[in-house]
């Protein structure tokens, strides 16, 4: 068995014993604290017991509780990576420490060593690889609308929508922008015709400034985060410090500013696992400074954002645009339309 101690000398684990066979599904299952991670980790060579050993034998493939976000700066390729084969892994160390050392010195010795390396890559099937990841990442994250007409009010239309895409919907009242957001989020009051494809790993988050919290209202955001996710000091500070509002930590929400509470409802999604955004008309009653703390917070979240907005000044942050326009035609602009 496998014994570990915290760094205050306290029993963590003591005399853990067990085998997981072939095709054999196991859920670790106890309170916060208890060492469920801590076993995870073991298992996964990050850390090492104090006493015991453990043995795996076979593949280990391993999905960190966060990719990037609000944990490290990791990313979906370094997860990707990280289960690949063993000769993929390799290949991908050698072409980014030679790429490294040819940005350190560019002598043609450090230039032959990289081409190399982008050779072996090619040769380990590294490339082969790319383009399964591609294929994979474009299914989980992606979002397609084929032929897709809201009843009595558009023209059928196509569209897609990648991962971290940052898109204005535009156009006048009453031409669909909003039954289109609450199509995507399920409402099933919206009547249309054609398909639409959401990716399997897409996770929708619905954000207005406008929605009422009387769930956080006498809460600081500390005890908000610990008793919605368990984040202890440490972790709550900081990911409320990539909001920049680490020093509003024990502040009640209701003391929050309109852009302090727009920036943790957008924390608050993110942490939930939202890797798509709908906003509608979310700067309509805020003020400049408010306004300017959402930005901000957008700029921060790190999934697909998908806002219907009037504001000419908000759509800078965008850098695609749908447009509902005249006759019930939908369509992509290069630049924001206001004028229909």
């Amino acid at each position: 068995g496998v014994d570990y101690s915290l760094s205050d000398g306290r029993v963590l684990l003591n005399n853990v014993s067990f085998r997981v066979g072939d095709g054999a599904k196991v859920a670790l299952i106890g309170p916060n604290g208890s060492g469920k991670t801590t076993l995870i980790r073991m298992i996964c060579g990050d850390i090492f017991p104090d006493d015991g050993r453990v043995s795996i034998t076979g593949g280990l493939g391993v999905m960190r509780q966060f990719i990037g976000s609000v944990r490290d700066e990791s990313t979906v390729h370094d997860l990707l990576l990280s289960i690949a084969p063993k000769r993929i892994r390799d290949a991908a160390a050698k072409v980014v420490a030679t790429e490294l050392a040819m940005s350190a010195s560019d002598s043609e010795k450090d230039q032959m060593a990289y081409a190399q390396a982008i050779i072996d890559w090619g040769d380990a099937g590294g490339y082969d690889f790319e383009v399964m990841w591609d294929v994979c990442c474009t299914e989980m994250l992606n979002k397609t609308f084929e032929n897709v007409a809201l009843a009595n009010l558009t023209e059928p239309f196509n569209f897609e929508v990648f991962f971290g895409d940052r898109i204005a919907v535009l156009g006048k009242n009453g031409t669909g922008k909003s039954h289109f957001l609450r199509m995507i989020a399920g409402d099933e009051n919206v009547k249309y015709t054609g398909t639409f494809k959401i990716g399997a790993r897409v996770e929708i988050g619905y954000f207005a400034q406008t929605h009422a919290h009387p769930e956080y209202e006498s809460k600081t955001l500390l005890e908000i985060l610990w008793e919605t996710y368990s984040l202890q000091l440490g972790a709550a500070k900081s990911v409320l410090k990539k909001y920049e509002i680490d020093k509003q930590a024990e502040q009640k929400f209701s003391s929050l500013s309109g852009g302090q509470q727009a920036r943790f409802q957008v924390l608050i999604l993110e942490l939930s696992g939202s890797t798509l955004l709908l906003l509608d008309e979310p700067t309509d009653n805020l003020d400049l400074a408010s306004a300017e703390s959402l930005e901000s917070a957008l700029d921060r979240y790190e999934g697909t954002v998908l806002s219907v907005t009037h504001d000419r000044w908000f759509t800078r942050g965008f850098t695609r645009f749908l447009v509902f326009g005249a006759g019930g035609q939908v369509f992509e602009s290069p630049t924001p339309i206001f004028d229909h």
